[in-house]
C-alpha cells in the first residue's frame, strides 16, 4: 500500500498492472499497452473521513526501537503488509512505532481487508472482479457532476461525462455543449491523424490494433460490434463492462445519434425500447424504467399508480390485468396535468404532457402525450409546425401530433419511436441558407452547417442525407478510404470497421490495420479452388490462370472444401480418424464413420458431359469386377481430371505437371455438400462423404507445409533437447461478486471493525462509492528511441500538471521506462486536477522529466499543452522522441544561481528553468530540504528518483534483488527490477545472444553460415531476416545485423526464438535464401553454406519468356497463346509463380515488388509480403559520419545500427579515413586483430606481419650496430660524411625500436589488452609521430650525405674537410628538429577514438585533420618524400658527371663515352642509395598520390609492402655506404680489430 500519508484527496492506495488487452487478438504485436492503475481512498469533498479504531485482536502494537534490538530491518517489514510509508518512517526513524497486523488485515491501522481470498493479489483481484462483474445485475451508476445546473438528477438520469459534446443538449441551458464547436472546427498538422471529434493523435497511432485506442472517440481504430438477427451493429464495445482500460474508461460514442452506456459501452440509436436494455450495465434499461415505470417524482401515490396504469395499459404482458384495473386520473390526480420526465432533460430535449382529464379509453386507443413541450431556441425547425405556442416552465408546447405527424400511437415503444424521429430532425436539420465558417459545408435542403470532416462519414448529420450523398473525393485527403467500386465514395476513416457495408461490398470492414489501406489481395487468397466460397464473392473471385495451381497447396490444405477432385487435399488431416490414404465417411442412421480406402473408390464415366451433371461415386471393395469402359477406379492414376470420366472431346489442360496435380475446372464443382457413397456390388448408399462446399473459407495465412529442410536436420545427437518448462496454470478463486457492484468501477474493501463497506476508486472516479466521474487527464505516451541504446539503460519518467507560471501543481506520475524491455509499449496514466472542479481560468500543461536511472542526472523534458480544457476529459496521446544525448538547449530565461534555462526536447519555443537539487520554483529561487537518501536524485521537494536499488517515497528503501550478490539471471544475463508498485520481488532477464529463458538458463541455437567469397567480398555485412510462421496469425518478420569478419567467410550467430524461414539481405539488396525449417527444433545447432544457388532473383526475368502453348491450361483464344507471362495484368503474375516454380527448378526463391517467395518441395510458390524498403539514415538519425549509411535491424524497436562506409572509410561510424593515414598500420592491420584472443589465436595475416617486423627488427639492429662501429671511429668522421652516416645509424637505432612499439602498441590495443587510457593517449599521441619523423629524419640526413659527396666532388683537393665536420655538426640537429617541428600537428590532432560495436570492442589511434592542416599535411608530405628523393638523385647524377668532366680533361686520349663507362662502373655504389630510395618508395608514391587511400581492407598485403617498404634504406646503410666503399671497410676493419683487441685484453689477459 502506497501514500497512507496523503490526506485527504487521496490515500491508501494499492495499484493493479494491466499488461496487455487479453479479451482482443491484436493485428499488431509489437504494441504493448501497459497500465498502472492506482486505487485508492478518494474522499468527496463534502465526505467525512472514517476514522478507524485499531481492534487489538487484529493487529500488535510494535516500537520501533523493540524491532531494531530484535535487528528486524526493513526488508523484513516487507512481508508483514505494512504500507510502504510505514516502513520508510521505521528505516528513517521518523515515528516510533507501527501495527503489525493479522492476516487478511492490512493498513497503517490494520483497518482493511478484502472480502476475497487471502492468496490473490490486488491485481488478480481487479482482474477477476471486472471479469465476473457481468454476471451481476447492476443497481447503481457513475454521475458528472461539475456542471453547474445540470447535475441535479440521481443514475441513470444524471449526466455522463461522455455526453458532453456530444451535440445533443442534456443540460437546460445547454451548458453541456459549450465551447463544443471549437473542437468541432479544429485542424491537425500533417503528421497528425484527425480523429472525428476533433482531436489530434500522432499518425503513427491510426489504425494500429483493437486494444490500441488513443480517439476519444475511438475513430483511429475499428469498432467491436454486435451483430443482432437483422445483421446492423446494435451495440459497440460491448466487452467493456469487463475493462477498465482507457480503451473502455476514456471513449464517447462516434456519431451524435448514439446512446453512451457509461462505461464505454454505447449502442447504435438515441436510446432502446423498452424493458430491453441493450448496455450491459443497463443504463438504458434502467433510464427507460424510470421514465416510464417509477414516475417518482409524482407525489401522490394514487395518482402515480393511475398515471402508470394508463401510460402501461397497452403492453402485451399486462394488458388483459391492467384494462380492468386502471382508474382515471381525474380521480386521482390534483393537478392539470402530468409532466414526464420531471424536467426536459428527456435525452436533452423534451417533456410530454399529459391532461389528467383524459379517460382510460382514451389512453386505450392513444397514449400520445397531449402536448410536447421543449425549448424552441434547441429546435428552431419546428416553429412552422409549433400550433398553440403554449408555455410552461419556459418551454414552447405544442399538440404533440404536430411533431410526431401521429395520430394514434398505440404502445410505449411506438412513442419512443417518434420520439427519436423527433430527436432527430432537431439534431439534422437547422434554419441556415449559408455558413459562416468555410471549413463548414452546407446542407441546403436540410439548412444545416456541419463540418467537413463529417462528409460520407456512415452518419446522416443532415435530414436529407446531403453529406452523404456528396462525393469528398474531390477534397484529395490522403486519410479518407475511397471505396473501389464507383469511385465516388471516399470515405471518412470513422466510416471503416464500423459494421454497416458503407462501400457496398464489404470492402470498408475488412480494414483492420493501416497496411489493409492499400493491401492487395493476398497471395495466399489468389487461387482458393473452384469450390462455392461465400467469402470471396464477386468481384473478387477471379479464376483466370488458376489452373496453374496445385489443388493440394498449402492453403487449401485441410479444410473440409474438396479442391483436388478425388480429394487428396484432404487426406491425412488432423481432423480425420483415418489412415493417411482414407476418407472419412458417415453413416447418419448408425452414426458410425467409415474410413475408405482411396484406391477403392470408383467414379462413373459420363457419356453426357455437361456442367450441371452430378458424379456418382462407388466403393468397390474388390468383391465385383469394374467395367473401365462404364467405370474409372481412381486408382489407375494420381491426379483425377474431366477428361478421366468425360467421353467427349479431350479439353487441353494439364493434367499432371512433374506429377503436380492442379485444379480442374470442371469436376470440383459436381460434388455436393455430404456426397453420397454407394457401394459398387449392391448400389445401395453406405454413407456420405464430408464435404461443406459451401462453408467459409478460413482466412489463409503464409503456412509452412512442405517448405522442407535446408540445410538437413542434423542427427539427433547434434539437437539439444530442452528440459521442460513448467507453465503457469491459471487458478480459479472462488469470489462473492453479489456486491461488485457497489463499489461501480471501482474496487469493494472491507473497513474497521464492523467491516463497513468502502471502496478504493481508480483515477476517473471519485466518492465513497466511486459514483462521481472525475475530470482528469488521460495520457498515453509512446516513448521513441530512434537510435541504439546500451542495454543497461533505464529512465524514470516524472509527469507533473503545471500552470501559466510553470509551477507544479496537483501529483506527478513516474513511469519507470526500461528501452531494452518496454520499446514498443504504450504507457497509460492518469494526471489529476489539483482541486475539484477544475480552475476554469488556469492554464494547465504537462511538464514531462526523463531522469536517468543510472548515472542519476537530468535527460530532457518535454512540454505536452491540455487543448480544449472545457472538456471533463483531456485526452492525448503522443510520441516521445528520447535524444541520444543528454539534450542542453539553452535560452535566455533567467534561472538565478541555482538553475539554467532549458528548451523542451520536442517544442524549441517552449523553455524553462532546471533547478539544481535543493532548489525549486518557476525561478529556482525557492530552497527546500531534501529529504530524499543520499543515493537518490532530489527532483523536487515531493519528489525523488530512486536508483535501481532502491524504491520507497524517499528512497530508503533497498531492493536485495538484482544486486551482485543476488543476481537470478545466469550467463551473465543483465537483471532488471520490475517497478516496486507492481512487484518488490519482481525482475527481468536480458539474456546474451547465446542463451536465453526467464533465467537465462537455456542454451541458443548457434548457426554457422560458410558465404561464397563474391558474398563476402561485395558486402560488409548482411542483414538476417527471420521470418517464424504461425498456424492461425499472420507471419512475423524480425531482423538482425551481423557484420562479416575482415578475414572470414562466414557468420556466427545465435537464435532463442522459433523461426522457419532466415534469407540473408547484403547491402545491394540482393537476397539469399539461408535456412528453411519446416518445423523449428528448440536449440538445434545448423552449419549451412549460403552459395549462388540460394540466390534469390526478380522474378520479371522469368516471366519475360514464351511458353509453350501445350502448358497452358486456359488458352481461351488465339491471342494468348503468343503472349508471355509478362503482358498479362501484374496482378495475375503472381498466379503464375507456381509454375515459374515447377518450370526452374533450380530456383529456390525469387521476389517482385511486394512479395517473397520460396520453392517447396511439391515447387509450390510459397510467397507472403516482404517489405523492400530499406531506410538507409536509421530514421533520420544518422550518424554515421563522412557521407555513410546507417541501418536499423527493426524501425520499431532498433537493438543495434550498423554504418556502411564509403570508400577510404572506416570505424563503427566511419568516422575515421585512410586517406592521408597510409603511414599508419592502424587501418591497414587493425580490423584484423581479434579482441580478447591471445597471439595465438590471431589469423595468420597478424603472424606473418610480425614475423615482418620482427625480421626488420633484428636485421635492422644488426645494420645499425655495424654501422655505428664504423662511423664512431675517427678517420670516417674527419668529414661531414661521417657525421651524417653516424647520426643517420643511430637515428635509424631510434626508429626500429618505435616500429617495435608501434606494432606491440598496435596488437596489444586492440587485443583489449591496455586498459589505462592515459597510457593509451601517450602512446597514441607520441608513437607515430615520432616513428615518421625518425624516418624522415633520417632520410634527409641521408640527403645531407649525398650534398656533401657532390661538394666535395666539385672542390676536388680544395675541399675543406673541418668547415664539412663544423657544418655537419650544425645541421644535423636542424634537420631533425625542423623534422619534428613540421610534424608537431600531428600530436595536436591525434586523439583515441571509442569504436564499440556488439561484434568488436576496440579502440583506434586516429589523427583527424580540419582542412587547412589537411592542406598543409599533404604538403609536408610531399614535401618530405620528394625532396630527399630529388636530392639523392640529382646528387648521384651529378657526382658522375663530374668525375667524367674531370677525367675527361686529363686523359684526353679516351673517348667521353668511355670516361663515362668506366667512372659509372667505378661509382655506381653512389647510385645505389637513390635507386634503392626510389623503388622502396614507390609503392608510398602510388598509395599516397594517385590511389589516395585504401578502400578496403579485405585485400592488405599491398599496403602491407608499401608501409614496410620505407623502412627498408634505414636498416640498409651498412650494405649502402660501408660495403661499397673501401675507406669505411678499412674503418670497419680497424673497428672489428680493436674490438676484439678490446675484448682479449678485458676477459683473456
Amino acid at each position: 500500500m502506497y501514500h497512507s500519508n496523503d490526506y485527504p484527496s487521496s490515500y491508501d492506495c494499492l495499484y493493479a498492472v494491466w499488461d496487455f488487452d487479453r479479451n482482443l487478438i491484436t493485428d499488431a504485436p509489437y504494441i504493448r499497452n501497459y497500465y498502472l492503475i492506482p486505487y485508492c481512498i478518494r474522499a468527496q469533498d463534502d465526505e467525512e473521513q472514517s476514522k478507524n479504531s485499531i481492534d487489538e485482536d487484529l493487529s500488535t502494537k510494535l516500537y520501533f526501537a523493540d524491532l531494531k534490538r530484535q535487528n528486524v530491518t526493513s526488508e523484513h517489514l516487507l512481508n508483514w503488509s505494512l504500507p510502504i510509508d510505514i516502513i520508510e518512517d521505521y528505516e528513517m526513524n521518523n515515528g516510533s512505532f507501527l501495527y503489525n497486523c493479522s492476516s487478511p488485515w492490512f493498513g497503517s491501522k490494520c483497518q482493511y481487508r478484502f472480502p476475497y481470498d487471502s492468496s490473490m493479489t490486488f491485481s488478480q483481484i481487479v482482474n477477476e472482479t471486472f471479469v465476473r462483474r457481468s454476471r451481476v445485475s447492476m443497481k447503481t451508476g457513475t454521475c458528472y457532476p461539475f456542471i453547474e445546473n445540470c447535475n441535479s438528477q440521481s443514475w441513470p438520469n444524471c449526466l455522463d461525462w461522455r455526453e458532453v459534446c456530444d451535440k445533443k443538449l442534456h443540460c437546460p441551458n445547454g451548458e453541456d455543449e459549450q465551447y463544443c464547436e471549437e473542437l468541432e472546427m479544429n485542424q491537425c498538422n500533417e503528421n497528425e491523424y484527425r480523429c472525428h471529434n476533433g482531436q489530434c493523435i500522432p499518425l503513427e497511432f491510426a489504425w494500429e490494433s483493437l486494444s490500441s485506442v488513443d480517439c476519444l472517440d475511438g475513430s483511429d481504430e475499428r469498432d467491436v460490434h454486435v451483430y443482432p438477427n437483422a445483421g446492423r451493429p446494435s451495440t459497440y464495445n460491448f466487452n467493456c463492462i469487463n475493462l477498465p482500460i482507457f480503451r473502455c474508461e476514456e471513449r464517447t460514442t462516434r456519431y451524435p445519434q448514439q446512446y453512451s452506456c457509461g462505461d464505454g459501452q454505447y449502442t447504435h440509436g438515441i436510446f432502446t425500447r423498452l424493458n430491453i436494455a441493450t448496455c450491459r450495465n443497463n443504463r438504458d434499461g434502467e433510464m427507460m424504467r424510470q421514465l416510464f415505470e417509477s414516475l417518482d417524482h409524482i407525489k401522490e401515490k394514487d395518482c402515480r399508480q393511475a398515471f402508470y396504469c394508463s401510460l402501461h395499459i397497452n403492453e402485451i404482458s399486462s394488458k388483459r390485468m391492467l384494462s380492468k384495473q386502471c382508474e382515471s386520473l381525474r380521480e386521482k390526480c390534483a393537478s392539470e396535468w402530468l409532466v414526464l420526465p420531471q424536467s426536459a432533460t428527456m435525452l436533452g430535449y423534451f417533456q410530454l404532457i399529459y391532461f389528467t382529464n383524459r379517460s382510460v379509453e382514451e389512453f386505450e386507443e392513444n397514449i400520445q402525450p397531449d402536448l410536447i413541450c421543449f425549448n424552441i431556441n434547441k429546435c428552431p425547425v419546428f416553429k412552422d409546425r409549433v400550433d398553440n405556442h403554449e408555455i410552461i416552465n419556459d418551454l414552447t408546447c405544442s399538440s404533440a401530433s404536430n411533431l410526431t405527424m401521429e395520430y394514434q400511437i398505440y404502445r410505449l415503444n411506438g412513442l419512443l419511436l417518434s420520439l427519436h424521429h423527433i430527436i432527430k430532425q432537431c439534431l439534422t436539420t437547422d434554419t441556415k441558407d449559408f455558413c459562416d465558417n468555410s471549413m463548414q459545408f452546407h446542407c441546403n435542403e436540410s439548412r444545416k452547417c456541419i463540418s467537413y470532416h463529417r462528409i460520407q462519414d456512415s452518419h446522416q448529420d443532415c435530414i436529407h442525407g446531403e453529406d452523404e450523398y456528396y462525393s469528398a473525393c474531390p477534397f484529395n485527403d490522403t486519410r479518407r478510404y475511397q471505396c473501389p467500386l464507383g469511385g465516388y465514395r471516399c470515405l471518412s476513416p470513422v466510416a471503416i470497421g464500423n459494421g454497416f457495408r458503407d462501400c457496398g461490398s464489404k470492402d470498408d470492414e475488412e480494414i483492420h490495420s493501416k497496411q489493409d489501406f492499400n493491401r492487395t489481395k493476398l497471395y495466399s487468397q489468389l487461387c482458393l479452388g473452384q469450390a462455392g466460397q461465400r467469402l470471396y464473392i464477386a468481384p473478387h473471385r477471379d479464376r483466370k490462370f488458376c489452373e496453374l495451381w496445385p489443388c493440394n497447396n498449402p492453403y487449401v490444405k485441410c479444410d473440409k472444401i474438396w479442391d483436388c477432385s478425388n480429394g487428396i487435399d484432404e487426406l491425412n488431416c488432423p481432423y480425420s480418424n483415418c489412415l493417411s490414404n482414407e476418407h472419412e465417411c458417415y453413416d447418419d442412421q448408425s452414426r458410425l464413420t467409415h474410413c475408405l480406402p482411396a484406391s477403392q473408390i470408383v467414379d462413373d464415366i459420363q457419356s453426357l458431359c455437361v456442367s450441371q451433371f452430378g458424379r456418382a461415386l462407388y466403393l468397390n471393395n474388390g468383391s465385383a469386377d469394374v467395367n473401365e469402359s462404364a467405370y474409372y477406379p481412381w486408382n489407375k492414376t494420381k491426379c483425377f481430371f474431366w477428361d478421366n470420366i468425360c467421353r467427349q472431346e479431350q479439353m487441353v489442360s494439364i493434367t499432371n505437371n512433374n506429377g503436380i496435380c492442379l485444379y480442374d475446372p470442371v469436376l470440383s464443382p459436381k460434388l455436393k455438400n455430404k456426397h453420397p457413397i454407394v457401394l459398387f456390388d449392391t448400389q445401395q448408399k453406405l454413407c456420405h462423404l464430408d464435404i461443406d462446399m459451401l462453408r467459409d473459407r478460413r482466412q489463409s495465412v503464409l503456412m509452412a507445409s512442405r517448405l522442407g529442410n535446408y540445410p538437413r536436420v542434423n542427427s539427433s545427437s547434434s539437437v539439444r533437447h530442452q528440459s521442460t518448462i513448467e507453465k503457469e496454470n491459471n487458478i480459479y478463486y472462488p469470489m462473492d461478486i453479489s456486491e461488485t457492484w457497489f463499489c461501480n468501477r471501482g474496487i469493494l474493501i472491507l473497513s474497521g471493525q464492523n467491516q463497513t463497506k468502502a471502496c478504493l476508486c481508480p483515477p476517473s472516479y471519485f466518492g465513497s462509492r466511486c459514483q462521481w466521474q472525475n475530470q482528469r487527464v488521460s495520457l498515453t505516451i509512446h516513448f521513441i528511441l530512434p537510435h541504439t541504446t546500451s542495454v543497461a539503460s533505464s529512465f524514470q519518467v516524472i509527469i507533473m500538471l503545471i500552470d501559466e507560471q510553470n509551477k507544479i501543481v496537483g501529483k506527478h506520475e513516474e513511469i519507470l521506462f526500461v528501452p531494452i524491455r518496454d520499446c514498443g509499449a504504450k504507457f497509460h496514466r492518469y494526471l489529476l486536477y489539483p482541486q475539484r472542479p477544475k480552475s476554469p481560468s488556469t492554464i494547465y500543461s504537462i511538464h514531462i522529466d526523463l531522469i536517468d536511472k543510472v548515472a542519476l542526472g537530468h535527460w530532457t523534458s518535454w512540454y505536452l499543452p491540455i487543448p480544449f480544457q472545457f472538456l471533463p476529459v483531456n485526452r492525448i496521446s503522443t510520441q516521445l522522441i528520447i535524444p541520444k544525448e543528454r539534450a542542453y538547449y539553452p535560452c535566455l530565461l533567467q534561472c538565478g544561481l541555482h538553475g539554467r534555462c532549458l528548451r523542451y526536447t520536442n517544442n524549441q519555443s517552449k523553455y524553462f528553468c532546471h533547478c539544481d537539487q535543493g532548489y525549486s520554483g518557476p525561478f529556482c529561487n525557492q530552497s527546500y530540504r531534501c529529504l530524499c537518501s543520499k543515493e537518490s536524485y532530489c527532483h523536487s521537494p515531493n519528489i525523488c528518483v530512486c536508483p535501481l536499488n532502491r524504491f520507497g517515497s524517499k528512497c530508503s528503501l533497498q531492493r536485495p534483488i538484482c544486486s551482485l550478490e543476488n543476481n537470478p539471471c545466469q550467463e551473465g544475463g543483465l537483471c532488471t527490477p520490475q517497478d516496486d508498485r507492481i512487484d518488490l520481488h519482481g525482475y527481468s532477464c536480458y539474456c546474451k545472444e547465446h542463451n536465453f529463458g526467464p533465467l537465462c538458463q537455456y542454451s541458443s541455437s548457434r548457426i554457422l553460415l560458410e558465404l561464397d567469397q563474391t558474398i563476402s567480398a561485395s558486402s560488409p555485412f548482411v542483414f538476417l531476416h527471420f521470418i517464424t510462421i504461425f498456424e492461425e496469425t499472420a507471419h512475423e518478420h524480425t531482423t538482425i545485423i551481423k557484420r562479416i569478419p575482415i578475414d572470414e567467410n562466414a557468420i556466427s550467430f545465435y537464435v532463442a526464438k522459433q523461426f522457419n524461414l532466415i534469407f540473408i539481405q547484403l547491402i545491394d539488396q540482393s537476397y539469399y535464401l539461408g535456412i528453411v525449417r519446416e518445423k523449428y527444433i528448440p536449440m538445434e545447432n545448423i552449419r549451412g553454406q549460403v552459395t549462388s544457388k540460394q540466390y534469390c532473383p526478380y522474378v520479371k526475368q522469368y516471366l519475360n519468356q514464351d511458353w509453350p502453348h501445350a502448358d497452358y491450361s486456359l488458352v481461351e483464344d488465339s491471342l494468348r497463346v503468343n503472349m508471355t507471362l509478362l503482358q498479362y495484368e501484374s496482378v495475375d503474375h503472381p498466379k503464375f509463380y507456381s509454375f515459374i516454380c515447377r518450370q526452374q527448378r533450380h530456383l529456390m526463391c525469387f521476389y517482385d515488388e511486394q512479395l517473397l517467395c520460396v520453392c517447396n518441395l511439391d515447387r509450390f510458390a510459397n510467397c507472403f509480403e516482404f517489405n523492400r524498403t530499406v531506410d538507409k539514415t536509421c530514421q533520420g538519425q544518422n550518424d554515421c559520419e563522412n557521407h555513410g549509411e546507417c541501418f536499423q535491424n527493426n524501425q520499431t524497436c532498433a537493438t543495434r545500427s550498423i554504418c556502411a562506409c564509403k570508400d577510404c572509410y572506416y570505424g563503427g561510424k566511419c568516422q575515421m579515413s585512410t586517406k592521408g593515414n597510409l603511414l599508419s598500420l592502424d587501418p591497414i592491420i587493425g580490423y584484423y586483430i581479434k579482441p580478447n584472443r591471445s597471439f595465438y589465436s590471431q589469423p595468420v595475416i597478424i603472424k606473418i606481419t610480425m614475423g615482418i617486423t620482427l625480421g626488420i627488427f633484428v636485421l635492422g639492429l644488426i645494420d645499425v650496430l655495424l654501422s655505428i662501429l664504423t662511423f664512431h671511429m675517427k678517420n670516417p668522421r674527419e668529414v661531414g660524411c661521417g657525421y651524417y652516416l653516424l647520426a643517420s645509424s643511430i637515428v635509424s637505432f631510434f626508429m626500429i625500436i618505435m616500429l617495435g612499439m608501434k606494432f606491440l602498441y598496435l596488437i596489444l590495443s586492440q587485443m583489449n589488452t591496455i586498459h589505462n587510457e592515459f597510457h593509451s593517449l601517450f602512446a597514441c599521441k607520441s608513437i607515430d609521430m615520432v616513428l615518421k619523423s625518425l624516418l624522415t629524419s633520417n632520410e634527409w640526413i641521408i640527403a645531407c650525405v649525398a650534398i656533401e659527396r657532390v661538394v666535395n666532388t666539385r672542390s676536388g683537393p680544395k675541399f675543406d674537410k673541418i668547415k664539412s665536420v663544423q657544418l655537419a655538426k650544425r645541421v644535423i640537429p636542424i634537420v631533425i628538429g625542423l623534422v619534428l617541428l613540421s610534424h608537431g600537428h600531428d600530436t595536436y590532432y591525434r586523439e583515441l577514438i571509442k569504436d564499440f560495436d556488439d561484434d568488436d570492442r576496440r579502440i583506434w589511434c586516429f589523427v583527424r585533420y580540419p582542412p587547412v592542416v589537411n592542406m598543409y599535411n599533404s604538403f609536408i608530405t610531399l614535401l618530405h618524400f620528394l625532396g630527399p628523393f630529388i636530392v639523392n638523385l640529382t646528387s648521384a647524377i651529378m657526382i658522375i658527371i663530374l668525375v667524367i668532366r674531370s677525367r675527361s680533361n686529363l686523359q684526353k686520349n679516351k673517348s667521353y663515352s668511355q670516361h663515362s663507362k668506366e667512372q659509372l662502373s667505378r661509382h655506381k655504389h653512389l647510385l645505389i642509395s637513390p635507386l634503392t630510395l626510389v623503388l622502396l618508395g614507390t609503392p608510398r608514391l602510388i598509395l599516397s598520390f594517385l590511389s589516395g587511400c585504401m578502400k578496403t581492407p579485405r585485400e592488405p598485403w599491398f599496403y602491407i609492402i608499401a608501409y614496410y617498404s620505407p623502412f627498408v634504406p634505414s636498416i640498409l646503410t651498412f650494405s649502402t655506404f660501408v660495403l661499397p666503399s673501401e675507406t669505411y671497410r678499412k674503418a670497419f676493419q680497424t673497428a672489428i680489430y680493436k674490438q676484439v683487441v678490446r675484448i682479449r685484453s678485458t676477459f683473456f689477459s
